[in-house]
C-alpha cells in the first residue's frame, strides 16, 4: 500500500460484487469442518457465571433483568452480551449445542465482514494498482486464514468468550459500514448510520470496542481523506456519533463494578507489575499469531513479571518492534496502519489497567490477529504473485488441521485441564479446576486429592481448595489428622465457609471425645446455608448416631426432604429414624416412596422386608 494524496482522486467505484458468494461458501464450509467437533464441548470455567449460574437470562420477558444483570456476574455492564445468552437460553436452556452454533455463526459473519473490508480497501484509489487487481484474492486469503486460525478457538469454542467474538463482529461491521458509507455509492448515509449503531452495540458488549472510533479516524486519514483535517471536515458527523458511543460505554462501566471480571490493581498485581508483564505478553501474542503453539486455555497469574530485572528483554523487543512499525508507517502507511491496529486493539487489556485474573488470554487476539494476517496475505502476494491463492489455501489447510486438533482438546473438562497443566504446570487455577473434575469422576479420588494438594501448595490462602482437600482426605486411611488440619485452615481463611464446617465436622466425628465439636461445625454449616440439602443431610446422618438426638435428626431429614423430595436414599434414611422412634407405619410409607422412586434400591427393599417381618 502507498501513501495517498490529501484528497481522493475520484469517487471510489463499488467493489466487485460477482464473487461475493463463493468466499462465503468456502469460509462457511471451512468453519463447519474446523468446528464440527465442538458442538458437544461442555460448559467450562467462566461459562458457569455467564450461563449456568446466571439467573438474569432465565426469563427473556424480564428485559430489565436481562439488560441489567447483577454486578457479581461476568456479564455485568455488557447488556447485549447477556441478551444473546438469554435468547440462547430461551431456545436451548442448558443444551450446549445451541450456544456453540451461535458462537460459530457470529464468527462466520465476522469473517465475511473482514473479507468485505479488505476487498473494498484494496479497491481504493490510494492503493497500488497491483493490489487493486488482486484485491479479491488477497481479501479472500486473509479472511479465510482469520476464520480458521487455531487461535480463534479461544473465542469461538469457549462459550463465554462470545463476548470477544460478538464484540469483534460489531467492530468489523463498524469498519465495513464506514467503508461502504465513504465509497461514493448510493445509500451512503444509511451505511454511516449503521456504522454508529454497530459501534454503540459493540460498546454494550465488551470494553475494547472503545478503540474503534480512533482506529477509523486513522483509517480515514490514510486510505480515504488524505489528512486528519480533511477526514474531520468530510465525516465529522460520523465522528461525533462514534464519540457519543463512548458515553454509553462510560455509563455502563460506571454503573457496574469491575470486581466480577477482576479489573483494576490489587496488592499483588499493581499497575507497575502488570505493565511489565504486558511487555512479555504482547511479544508472546505476536509469536502465537505467527506460530500458534502451544495454545493454553488458562494462563493464570503465573505469567506475571515480578520486576524489571526479568522483564527488560521483552521491553527491548517490544520497543524495537514499535520503532520498526513507525519506520514502516512513514514509507508504507497502509502497512503501518496494520501494525498500529494490532497494538491499539490490544491496548485496553495490555497496557497499565490490570486484568488480575487473566494477565494473558488468547481470546484477546481475536481482532488483532486480523491485522497480522492481512499483512501476511499482502506479503505472500508480494512474493507469490499469481500463486497467492494456492499458497493461501495450503496455509489455510494447515491452520484448519491445527484448529480441529485444538478443538479436540476441548472435548471434555478433564481433557482441556489436563492439556492446560502439561503447558502451565504452575497454574493453581488449572490444578484446582482439574481437581474438581476428578472429584466428580469415579475412580479418580486419588487424582483429585493430588490436584487439590497441588493447589494448596501454590495457593495456601485458597479456602475452597483447603476445604475440598479436607473432604478428600476424610475417606483415605491414616489421613484424618491431615483432613482436620486442612479443614481448620479453610475456616481460618473463611470462618463462614459452609463446606469447611461440614468437612471438619465429619472429620471430628471420628475423633474420640470430639462429638460435640463435630456437631457444632455441622450445625454451623446448616445455619450458614439453610437451603443446602447436603449440609442438612450430613447433620442428620451425624445426629442419627448420637444417643438422645433422634428427634433432632428427624427434623433435619424432614427439612432436607422439603428441598429434595425425590431423593430415594434420603427417604430410606428418614425411615430409619422413624422406625427407631416407633413410627413404623410412617417408616414403611417412606420406604415405599424410596422404592417408587427407585425400584432397584436394594437397601430400601431389605429394610421394608424387615419392617414387614417384624410387624405384629
Amino acid at each position: 500500500m502507498t501513501e495517498m494524496s490529501a484528497r481522493p482522486q475520484a469517487p471510489l467505484p463499488a467493489a466487485p460484487r460477482s464473487p461475493a458468494l463463493w468466499p462465503a461458501v468456502i469460509i462457511g464450509a471451512a468453519l463447519l469442518v474446523g468446528y464440527l467437533n465442538t458442538f458437544k464441548v461442555p460448559f467450562l470455567m467462566d461459562d458457569d457465571g455467564a450461563v449456568l449460574k446466571n439467573p438474569s437470562i432465565r426469563k427473556l420477558a424480564d428485559l430489565g433483568a436481562v439488560l441489567w444483570p447483577a454486578e457479581n456476574l461476568t456479564t455485568a455492564g455488557r447488556p447485549l452480551l447477556n441478551l444473546s445468552f438469554a435468547l440462547n437460553y430461551a431456545f436451548n436452556e442448558e443444551s450446549v449445542g445451541g450456544y456453540h452454533a451461535v458462537n460459530l455463526l457470529v464468527h462466520g459473519l465476522a469473517s465475511l465482514c473482514l473479507f468485505g473490508i479488505v476487498l473494498r480497501t484494496l479497491a481504493l484509489p490510494s492503493v497500488a494498482r497491483t493490489l487493486q487487481e488482486s484485491a479479491q484474492t488477497i481479501a479472500f486469503v486473509a479472511a479465510l486464514w482469520w476464520a480458521v486460525h487455531p487461535l480463534q478457538t479461544a473465542s469461538v469454542t469457549y462459550i463465554s468468550q462470545r463476548a470477544e467474538a460478538l464484540m469483534g463482529l460489531c467492530y468489523l461491521f463498524t469498519f465495513y459500514g464506514f467503508v461502504r458509507g465513504t465509497t461514493g455509492e448510493s445509500g451512503q448515509s444509511r451505511w454511516l448510520v449503521a456504522t454508529v449503531a454497530a459501534c454503540a452495540a459493540g460498546m454494550a458488549i465488551k470494553e475494547p470496542m472503545a478503540t474503534v472510533p480512533v482506529l477509523i479516524f486513522i483509517y480515514d486519514r490514510i486510505f480515504v481523506s488524505g489528512s486528519f483535517r480533511e477526514a474531520w471536515l468530510r465525516h465529522r458527523a460520523v465522528y461525533v456519533g462514534l464519540a457519543a458511543t463512548w458515553v454509553l460505554l462510560a455509563a455502563l462501566m460506571l454503573s457496574h463494578g469491575s470486581a466480577a471480571r477482576g479489573i483494576g490493581p490489587t496488592a499483588s498485581v499493581t499497575t507497575w507489575i502488570y505493565a511489565l508483564t504486558e511487555f512479555k505478553v504482547v511479544v508472546r501474542y505476536l509469536g502465537l499469531t505467527l506460530w500458534p503453539h502451544p495454545l493454553v486455555f488458562d494462563y493464570g497469574p503465573g505469567v506475571l513479571e515480578p520486576g524489571i530485572g526479568t522483564a527488560w528483554p521483552w521491553m527491548l523487543a517490544l520497543v524495537a518492534l514499535l520503532w520498526a512499525i513507525a519506520l514502516v508507517w512513514r514509507r508504507f502507511p497502509g502497512l503501518g496502519f496494520l501494525g498500529g491496529a494490532f497494538f491499539l486493539i490490544l491496548a485496553p487489556t495490555s497496557t497499565v489497567v490490570p486484568v488480575t485474573f487473566q494477565p494473558m488470554a488468547e481470546n484477546r487476539l481475536y481482532l488483532p490477529l486480523a491485522a497480522v494476517l492481512v499483512a501476511l496475505a499482502l506479503a505472500v502476494h508480494r512474493f507469490a504473485g499469481r500463486r497467492t491463492l494456492w499458497a493461501g489455501v495450503v496455509v489455510a489447510a494447515v491452520y484448519l488441521a491445527l484448529t480441529i486438533q485444538r478443538n479436540g482438546d476441548y472435548a471434555t473438562e478433564q481433557r482441556i485441564w489436563e492439556d492446560n497443566l502439561t503447558k502451565q504446570t504452575g497454574n493453581w487455577r488449572a490444578h484446582y479446576s482439574l481437581a474438581l473434575v476428578y472429584s466428580k469422576t469415579p475412580g479418580h479420588e486419588a487424582d483429585a486429592t493430588e490436584q487439590f494438594a497441588a493447589t494448596v501448595k501454590l495457593r495456601p490462602d485458597h479456602a475452597d481448595a483447603q476445604s475440598n482437600l479436607a473432604g478428600m482426605l476424610l475417606n483415605q486411611p491414616g489421613q484424618l489428622a491431615e483432613a482436620i488440619a486442612h479443614g481448620e485452615a479453610a475456616l481460618r481463611l473463611n470462618p463462614n465457609h459452609v463446606y469447611a464446617h461440614a468437612n471438619l465436622g465429619l472429620a471430628l466425628l471420628n475423633v474420640p471425645g470430639r462429638t460435640n465439636d463435630a456437631l457444632a461445625h455441622l450445625t454451623a454449616a446448616v445455619q450458614l446455608a439453610p437451603d443446602d440439602a447436603e449440609a442438612r443431610i450430613t447433620l442428620a446422618n451425624a445426629l442419627f448416631s448420637v444417643p438422645g438426638r433422634l428427634n433432632d435428626a428427624r427434623e433435619q431429614y424432614e427439612a432436607a426432604l422439603r428441598l429434595r423430595p425425590n431423593q430415594p436414599d434420603l427417604h430410606n434414611n428418614y425411615a430409619g429414624v422413624l422406625s427407631r422412634l416407633g413410627r413404623t407405619a410412617d417408616a414403611r410409607r417412606e420406604l415405599e416412596t424410596a422404592l417408587r422412586l427407585d425400584p432397584n434400591y436394594a437397601d430400601a427393599k431389605s429394610n421394608l422386608d424387615r419392617l414387614k417381618a417384624n410387624a405384629p
